[in-house]
């Protein structure tokens, strides 16, 4: 095996996917590859002649890419993934169950969260009423404001309080809270009756020393700029995105531009070559490397562990890594060591947006960025008289490319992880992610160094911080200016998991099949995959009329099929406190019974619940509605008023 770790990776996720979704052992899964297995091998002993669309002739390739110690080394970490996930769902179980009011002894695990009246912080549990068996375990911990009790992150606490137990989905498709905890390693919520500080700092000094860095940080970045570009650099930097304003991070979203937000490949390339440029001359590039891994791991341990954050960290140590001991670094490998890493953690987070989004991108641009830059290093730019000229022409130009090759291979892998999660797709992420891709280089760098120098010189000078206020507002507008350009947000239905699947392989397919015709040094397998395109052309074009009217018949028997009548559908959606009927008649027309609304201006209930909902029942269209009257827990406040005028 070349690549054993990615192996192992891919069984490893294979087994928590398994655990995840069905309830069975994936021991059930091989015994039926294995009969298909044995199917197939019956079915060709049965065959004495093959042409060049048979199985058995290209049946061998898998065989290679598949060999024995592969298929052994994917069953084996798959059952022990599949195993890990199955005991911690009956461990979570077990817990759900067996804690009601409760006395509990434990560690503040994260820096407290002032929200309305009350702090919220993360609690990694001693004991639950004298037992060690909920030890090392979490709860997101709620203490009213009323208490006026002081915690800080590491206090050991003594705290009796009510458990109230996690939500499952509410509704089809929804969010689930419950299965949202266990990424975060927590198994409920309890609300503190009384607290008691028992004991400071009782956390690891590794985990106190970076946890006082952040702080210092954060406190630095508040004391020389406004709230509102404080905040957004606190984003940016360390992926903190808590006290960000919801609009902003919407606009973000909208806008195409949101991964800047949380910390990925790009701000660890620019804080390890804005290290390397500062000490290579100084140290040497050995000396000044090995301090870029160790200020990595500082900077991982700073921004609390986040799996993008590990995923950048580990690839980017390899990277240097390999620089260092002079070997050539495997992407794959590295990437794989990652998410292994991620992943015996805590096997949940293979559910974490965030990781799908940084996994996704960097996979996005391994795959296809090479055969997209090749289709477009063709296009050549005309009425452009200067472009042979001077050579700074030919450089923007280069560098326009080359961040639109970027732009397109990221967005080819991760706009279905998108439309899962938030319902839009958007049409103009290469104007807006160009432009970020030039001002956030800056931005990093001059955050990392204002920062750096204000920590170490002790200075509180806001005027030192105006530039990159100046670049903060700018990216600001970009956001702004980008959720507002026409169909950059457009709502699609939630597709199914066979539409991904397809669109999924199909993607590969294609971007296969170019590399296979840009090459110029094909292999025989490759030529042997032209030869086939070009017989597959051929015999379209030999019978087309056939499939002409093919398509057509199957056009019209699928139309037939979707207007013959079916059941009566209705459902009562939970939208909190009010109402909500959808109602699918036999023949497909729609019909929405109020709306539903909130009775405070902090959460729409339209927007956040009604809308995901009606695209995961697959609706982006309401033929009827009906307002059965126009309270506002019924219509919301703006068609309440409306209603009375």
């Amino acid at each position: 095996m070349k690549r054993p770790l990615l192996v192992i990776a891919v069984g490893y996720i294979l087994g928590i996917v398994w655990g995840l979704y069905c309830s069975c052992s994936i021991a059930l899964l091989y015994f039926l590859l294995y009969l298909i297995c044995l199917f197939i091998k019956l079915f060709l002993k049965s065959k004495k002649q093959f042409k060049l669309f048979s199985i058995k002739r290209y049946i061998r390739y898998f065989k290679i890419i598949l060999k024995d110690s592969v298929i052994v080394t994917i069953i084996a970490s798959s059952f022990i993934s599949n195993s890990i996930v199955i005991y911690q769902n009956k461990k979570y179980n077990n817990l759900y169950h067996e804690v009601k009011e409760t006395e509990v002894i434990g560690i503040i695990a994260s820096n407290p969260e002032e929200q309305k009246n009350k702090k919220t912080c993360k609690l990694k549990v001693e004991k639950v009423n004298n037992s060690d068996k909920f030890n090392n375990t979490y709860l997101i911990l709620n203490i009213s404001n009323s208490t006026n009790t002081d915690i800080e992150y590491g206090d050991r606490v003594h705290i009796y309080g009510e458990y109230i137990q996690p939500n499952t989905q509410r509704n089809y498709k929804g969010f689930d809270y419950k299965e949202y905890l266990k990424t975060e390693k927590s198994y409920g919520t309890i609300n503190a009756i009384s607290i008691k500080t028992t004991k400071k700092a009782c956390l690891s000094y590794r985990l106190m020393i970076s946890n006082n860095i952040f702080k210092r940080i954060k406190t630095t970045i508040e004391n020389n700029m406004p709230k509102k570009y404080s905040t957004l650099t606190l984003a940016i930097m360390c992926g903190y995105t808590n006290e960000l304003n919801e609009d902003v991070k919407q606009n973000f979203r909208d806008s195409n531009i949101a991964h800047i937000l949380a910390v990925s490949g790009m701000h660890i390339t620019y804080i390890t070559m804005a290290i390397n440029i500062a000490l290579e001359k100084l140290l040497g590039k050995k000396t000044s490397r090995i301090i870029s891994i160790i200020l990595l791991i500082i900077y991982m341990h700073i921004t609390s562990f986040s799996p993008s954050v590990i995923r950048a960290t580990i690839m980017g140590i390899a990277f240097i890594l390999s620089k260092i001991i002079y070997r050539k670094n495997d992407i794959w490998n590295s990437g794989a060591l990652s998410i292994l890493c991620i992943l015996i953690y805590n096997p949940f987070l293979i559910a974490n947006v965030g990781l799908l989004f940084s996994y996704g991108g960097a996979i996005g641009i391994v795959i296809f960025y090479k055969t997209i830059k090749s289709v477009f290093s063709k296009v050549k730019i005309k009425n452009s008289r200067y472009k042979y000229k001077l050579k700074k022409i030919d450089n923007i130009i280069d560098y326009i490319k080359e961040q639109i090759n970027i732009s397109i291979s990221v967005q080819l892998m991760i706009a279905p992880i998108m439309i899962i999660n938030f319902n839009t797709v958007g049409v103009a992420f290469i104007i807006t992610n160009f432009i970020i891709s030039i001002i956030i280089g800056p931005i990093i760098l001059l955050a990392f160094v204002l920062i750096s120098i204000s920590i170490f010189l002790n200075w509180k000078n806001q005027i030192l911080f105006y530039p990159l206020i100046a670049l903060l507002e700018l990216l600001t507008k970009v956001s702004e200016i980008g959720s507002k350009i026409p169909f950059n947000k457009i709502y699609v239905k939630t597709p199914s998991f066979i539409y991904l699947l397809i669109y999924y392989l199909f993607i590969i397919s294609i971007n296969s099949i170019i590399k296979i015709y840009i090459s110029k040094n094909n292999t025989t397998f490759e030529y042997r995959i032209r030869n086939i395109i070009s017989l597959i052309r051929y015999k379209l074009r030999l019978n087309k009329k056939k499939i002409i009217t093919g398509i057509v018949v199957l056009f019209i028997l699928v139309s037939i099929i979707q207007n013959i009548p079916q059941k009566l559908n209705i459902h009562f959606i939970d939208i909190g406190q009010g109402d909500s009927t959808l109602i699918i008649t036999p023949l497909k027309k729609s019909i929405l019974i109020d709306g539903g609304g909130s009775l405070n201006n902090t959460f729409d209930v339209g927007k956040n619940t009604l809308l995901p909902y009606l695209l995961d029942r697959g609706i982006n269209s309401i033929d009827y509605v009906i307002i059965s009257h126009f309270d506002q827990d019924h219509v919301g406040r703006n068609l309440y008023y409306n209603g009375r005028n």
